[in-house]
């Protein structure tokens, strides 16, 4: 991830890292809500176990345990 955006030849910090205490180097960005399909899949406990669900087995896949016995087991979900 960069640190700077250039735009119009004039450097900025994203707001999402700005003033962050945490060095990121990874920006997952799901669904926009401004955008009113993906705020209503938001609401949806369906899309959110997928989307969970996608990021732990693209992290696994990326560190290269994804055989089915590194896998979690399924979360509880909160109502």
């Amino acid at each position: 991830m960069r640190e700077t955006i250039i735009r119009n030849r004039r450097a900025w910090v994203p707001a999402v890292l700005r003033y962050n205490e945490v060095p990121a180097r990874i920006l997952l960005e799901v669904c926009n809500l401004s955008n009113a399909e993906d705020r209503q899949l938001l609401r949806t406990q369906e899309f959110r176990q997928r989307v969970a669900a996608a990021v732990v087995a693209a992290l696994l896949d990326y560190y290269d345990e994804a055989d089915s016995e590194t896998l979690p087991p399924p979360a509880r979900t909160a109502r």
